[in-house]
């Protein structure tokens, strides 16, 4: 029936972001969403190019596919409007996250320590020794978006 792209679209899109979510913060935000859908149109467009390429061998194997379905020039023109829309989304979910931070009081006004539940300050997350790491091994200090972190 060719359900392979639908399947892989869900499965590696909404379904693996929402899941993320709910294990991270315990809720599912329309920019997660909005996210999963540009990585999984990305790796549908993979999977489509690897489809379009074994048409052949997939027919021979009795497996039909969607790339069986579009020929040559369609297989093309489906590719790249999977690549467009999974890059496209991206810029919108970037720009919706930016909208998002703007508009929520949590990144109104960032706090400049890591304070633990009972209220002392924490040791250092694992992130920031990997970072120490990182500008030692490379000599990081004086690169712009290092300095940042």
């Amino acid at each position: 029936m060719g359900l392979g792209e639908a399947t892989i679209f869900a499965c590696f899109g909404p379904l693996l972001f929402a899941g993320a979510s709910i294990a991270a913060t315990g809720d599912v935000t329309p920019e997660v969403l909005l996210a999963s859908a540009g990585v999984g149109l990305a790796t549908v467009g993979i999977l489509h190019a690897n489809n379009a390429r074994d048409v052949d061998a997939d027919r021979r194997a009795g497996a039909f596919t969607l790339a069986q379905t579009c020929g040559f020039h369609g297989n093309m023109i489906a590719f790249v409007i999977l690549l467009l829309g999974a890059f496209g989304l991206g810029i919108v979910t970037i720009g919706a996250a930016v909208h998002a931070s703007e508009t929520r009081e949590e990144a109104a006004a960032p706090t400049a320590e890591i304070l633990s539940p009972a209220g002392e300050e924490a040791a250092p997350g694992i992130g920031i020794h990997i970072m120490g790491l990182l500008r030692a091994a490379f000599d990081l200090n004086t690169h712009p978006m290092v300095m940042a972190l």
